[in-house]
């Protein structure tokens, strides 16, 4: 059994981390709504996502597919079984141009059948916050435009290392938050990679993911009981 002054200390640590900078990979992508099973097979499938991600030293990983469930059984599992890592759910958009979105912290799913600017607007109105991942080049004048409104995304993914031939960061407003994802589709690909991203702690705090006294302990109300697990 561990000491005291040594469970201490560790405790200690975690807390500072998760005052500063945290290592996030945000892209972390399970199967399609039809690829799953049951919410028991689901369930070990994230619990072994969940020990990559503890293994690569992760802080938060984001939870994407095209439904919002397997990241709401992501911050179950991390909340039961007191894993040291924090999950937040999103769901992957096409918007009707052909831009992806991902979108995080919303209470229910988005359509693929609506507009960059109505996609965003939407994420916004539900009190999530979105990231616009690998724009072409022909849309970055666009995109840096958006920095003006109030629905304008928290972040631009520039690399996907399963997902990418090349870093989409040219022109990009410096004023964005631009990051890296792994894109992992299974656990072995998200413990073997050594792509994330340093963010602020204060940043998560901003758009509403995490709580400005309890770190990546927060949960959002509506995702503190998942029924069905």
């Amino acid at each position: 059994m561990k000491g005291w002054l040594k469970i201490a200390k560790e405790m200690a640590v975690r807390t500072a981390l998760r005052r500063g900078d945290l290592r996030a990979d945000l892209r972390v992508r399970l199967p399609a709504r039809a690829e799953i099973g049951t919410d028991e097979e689901l369930y070990v499938l994230l619990h072994q996502f969940m020990t990559a991600a503890t293994v690569r030293g992760l802080d938060v990983i984001g939870i994407v597919s095209d439904w919002l469930r397997p990241g709401q059984i992501a911050q179950y599992i991390a909340q039961q079984k007191k894993i040291d890592i924090y999950p937040i759910p999103g769901i992957e958009i096409v918007t009707t141009e052909g831009i992806g979105v991902l979108a995080y912290n919303i209470p229910e799913e988005i359509s693929n059948r609506l507009s960059l600017d109505e996609t965003l607007a939407q994420i916004k109105n539900m009190g999530g916050f979105a990231v616009i991942i690998q724009p072409s080049k022909r849309w970055t004048q666009r995109i840096n435009k958006l920095l003006n409104q109030e629905w304008a995304p928290s972040a631009i993914e520039i690399w996907c290392e399963n997902m990418s031939r090349e870093y989409f960061d040219e022109d990009i407003d410096p004023k964005y938050l631009t990051i890296v994802t792994s894109g992992a589709e299974n656990p072995t690909q998200l413990q073997e990679t050594h792509i994330h991203t340093r963010i602020p702690r204060q940043w998560f705090v901003g758009n509403g993911s995490m709580d400005k006294e309890t770190g990546k302990d927060f949960q959002p109300e509506y995702l503190q009981t998942v029924q069905g697990v």
